[in-house]
């Protein structure tokens, strides 16, 4: 019921104001989709901050490895937050990291590693 109502505001607004509702429908539809894959991004690591609250593969204070950009991380999780994750790395520096990079990559958790080998 909302939709009708809205749509009918919009035709009495057109009407009063001369502005052609198909075109101004199509630019509000243009600027749904570039907004859109404007924001892709940003929901992609909100939702991955999601799976990685709600499924634990590691916690503050675990040390992880992984690789990134073509760079191989390892740490300790400092802190897991809604759109990135904080890493302090061996060098004492935090590297700031979005949450989707988890979701797309094979991520080691070394304290939950029960038997290790050595050579």
């Amino acid at each position: 019921i909302w939709l009708l109502i809205s749509l009918g505001i919009l035709q009495v607004l057109s009407t009063f104001l001369r502005i052609p509702i198909a075109s101004t429908l199509a630019f509000g539809g243009a600027g749904g989709i570039a907004f859109g894959f404007a924001s892709k991004g940003i929901f992609e690591n909100f939702f991955g901050g999601l799976m990685l609250l709600l499924s634990e593969p590691f916690v503050p204070g675990d040390m992880v490895h992984f690789e990134y950009g073509g760079a191989i991380l390892e740490g300790r999780i400092e802190r897991v937050g809604w759109y990135q994750t904080r890493l302090r790395g061996r060098d004492t520096r935090p590297t700031y990291i979005p949450n989707n990079v988890f979701l797309q990559n094979l991520v080691t958790n070394m304290d939950r590693i029960t038997h290790r080998k050595f050579e």
